[in-house]
């Protein structure tokens, strides 16, 4: 890449829901332009540039980091944030956030951009309010006192009774709508209930990349994340390979990787790791990597991360990174150490 003398910002949107809101993309669009030291666009072409989101303008704690390869029309590109590392929602909620810009063999470009709120989003502000008052601020009507009142003395209305199995059909009382143990084994006949409809099942999730560029700080290669109906025990296997294109002489390289709780930190209880020596022969180097944990979870969401980083300013790449989980409702002996 040749020298970078400034990055322009063009515009923002923001594409970004609450978890609750399913139908939209936990995505956010981001446009800009890679210059010269003289401000000439640079070149058509491929370039890797990370983004990271800090909670403060200067220093403050890295929450959220990826890197992509941008295509660059007279140094114009256009990127979607988050299709590599989701951006979690509950960032938005800080009072703020901050996006640093790094292309690939170059300092990171200061001051930070403060991202701010889009003209539109002024309207999803309001879902936090009544027509702009807080609830607490509203009187009780007493219209609905009266509604109220009138229900629990309709007989026609819908009360609380009692309800056999002859009256329930497939579908009517959804199961998030049992409460725990409300219903026991004296309640259920001898094969009513089929295996496929039991909760504590064990279940599976398989994540894949093909490839991700190292750097000496750590970051996220891909993520296991899993929701299981109970508390259990997870097993989470990674596998794939390590590569360098190796010139003689050219100095040492190494890269590990780590199943970790972090996404920007790793666990040296549970690394792989990679070497070549200056000394090794001219040529391409590969060699395959496979590391496992055991986290002992509760009931929810459950995530862990495979990260990676290098030594050296020309380290090894991962490719075809597989990353399988196994949940287990039940131990049959000593997990040990069943470690989160």
């Amino acid at each position: 890449m040749r020298p970078i003398g400034r990055w322009g910002v063009f515009f923002w949107i923001w594409l970004c829901a609450v978890p609750a809101w399913a139908g939209f993309p936990h995505l956010m669009s981001f446009q800009g332009r890679l210059d010269d030291a003289s401000g000439v666009p640079l070149p058509n072409g491929d370039y890797s540039v990370t983004f990271r989101l800090y909670d403060e303008p200067e220093i403050g704690i890295l929450l959220w980091n990826e890197t992509q390869t941008v295509t660059t029309s007279n140094g114009i590109f256009a990127v979607l944030l988050g299709v590599i590392d989701t951006v979690p929602s509950g960032f938005f909620f800080l009072d703020s956030l901050y996006l640093e810009v790094q292309p690939d063999g170059f300092d990171p470009v200061l001051p930070r951009t403060r991202l701010t709120m889009v003209p539109y989003a002024w309207h999803a502000r309001d879902a936090d309010l009544v027509g702009g008052t807080p609830a607490a601020d509203l009187e009780e009507s007493t219209e609905i006192d009266e509604e109220i009142a009138f229900h629990a003395t309709n007989a026609s209305a819908h009360h609380q009774k009692t309800v056999n199995a002859s009256e329930l059909t497939t579908g009517t009382v959804a199961e998030g709508l049992l409460p725990q143990g409300a219903i026991d084994s004296t309640e259920i006949e001898a094969e009513s209930i089929g295996a496929n409809r039991l909760a504590n099942e064990p279940g599976l999730v398989h994540a894949y990349t093909s490839a991700k560029t190292l750097t000496t700080t750590p970051v996220a290669i891909d993520s296991a994340n899993i929701t299981v109906p109970t508390a259990g025990y997870v097993l989470v296997i990674a596998n794939g390979w390590f590569y360098k294109f190796h010139n003689t002489g050219t100095g040492d390289s190494y890269a590990t990787v780590s199943l970790s709780t972090s996404r920007i930190a790793l666990d040296e209880s549970f690394t792989a790791k990679f070497a070549v020596l200056s000394a090794s022969p001219t040529g391409h180097t590969n060699e395959n990597f496979s590391v496992s944990r055991v986290m002992a979870v509760g009931p929810g969401q459950n995530k862990l991360f495979l990260v990676g980083n290098i030594v050296g300013t020309t380290g090894p790449r991962v490719e075809q990174v597989h990353i399988n989980t196994l949940f287990f409702p039940t131990a049959y002996g000593t997990v040990s150490p069943p470690a989160r």
